[in-house]
C-alpha cells in the first residue's frame, strides 16, 4: 500500500533477512499503531526498530520479499510446529496442498502434542468429500499427493477424520480449539510413526504403514 514499507527479519536473532529468505514480516507507515495504552513492555514486544531508528510493526506473520519486491505472506509464526526433532513445519502449505485433493472438502493442520515428548506431532484434521470411501486406503491415497507436492519432513504424519471442524466468532477454523486436544482424544491414523513407540502410544496400532 503507498506509504508503507516493510522489512523481513530473522526473529531470533533480529537481523534484518536478505531478499528471498523467510523471516517475520515487519511493517511502518503513518497509520501504524504507536503501542498499547500504560503498557511498554507489551508495546516493546511489537516494535522492531531499525539501525536508523526507524520503528515497525512487528507482523506475526511468516514471508519473505522477493527479488521483485514482491511481498509474499507464506503462515502465522503461530501457526507453525516444531516437530520432536526440532524441524519447523508450516501449517498453511500443508492445508493448501491438502485442500487441492479432490478427496477432501475442508481441513486443518495443527500440532498434537504427547506427553513424554517436546515438540509436537503435525496432525490433519480432514472431513473427507465422501465419507463411504475405504478409510484406509483414502488416507495413503492423501499421503502419497502429499509427498509429491510438499518435501518429507514438511507433510501431516497423523490424520484425524471428522464430520465438522471447529469454528470462532468470526468464522474462522478455531485451530486453538484443535491444538489442546491430545492422542487420547480421537481416532486416528498414523502415516510415519518416527516419532511414536509402542510404550508411549497405546493406538500405535492404527499405523497405516
Amino acid at each position: 500500500m503507498p506509504g508503507n514499507s516493510a522489512i523481513v527479519v530473522n526473529p531470533e536473532t533480529n537481523e534484518i533477512v536478505p531478499v528471498g529468505t523467510v523471516g517475520e514480516i515487519c511493517v511502518s507507515g503513518h497509520t501504524m499503531m504507536l503501542g498499547y495504552q500504560k503498557n511498554e513492555d507489551a508495546t516493546n514486544s511489537i516494535m522492531y526498530i531499525s539501525d536508523t531508528g526507524k520503528k515497525y510493526l512487528r507482523s506475526g506473520d511468516r514471508g519473505y520479499i522477493s527479488k521483485d519486491g514482491i511481498l509474499y505472506i507464506i503462515d502465522r509464526y503461530k501457526r507453525s510446529i516444531m516437530r520432536p526433532d526440532g524441524h519447523t513445519v508450516a501449517s498453511a502449505p500443508i492445508e493448501n496442498v491438502l485442500l487441492s485433493n479432490s478427496l477432501i472438502s475442508n481441513c486443518c493442520v495443527v500440532g498434537i502434542k504427547q506427553i513424554d515428548q517436546s515438540g509436537a506431532i503435525p496432525t490433519a484434521f480432514i472431513i473427507l468429500n465422501d465419507s463411504k470411501k475405504n478409510t484406509k486406503t483414502t488416507i495413503m491415497e492423501i499421503d502419497r499427493f502429499c509427498l509429491t507436492h510438499l518435501p518429507e519432513r514438511d507433510r501431516a504424519l497423523v490424520y484425524v477424520i471428522v464430520e465438522k471442524l471447529p469454528y470462532t466468532l468470526m468464522g474462522k477454523i478455531d485451530f486453538k480449539q484443535l491444538e489442546k486436544l491430545t492422542f487420547d482424544d480421537f481416532n486416528f491414523y498414523i502415516v510415519d510413526e518416527v516419532f511414536f513407540s509402542k510404550s508411549s502410544n497405546k493406538k500405535l496400532n492404527q499405523s497405516i504403514l
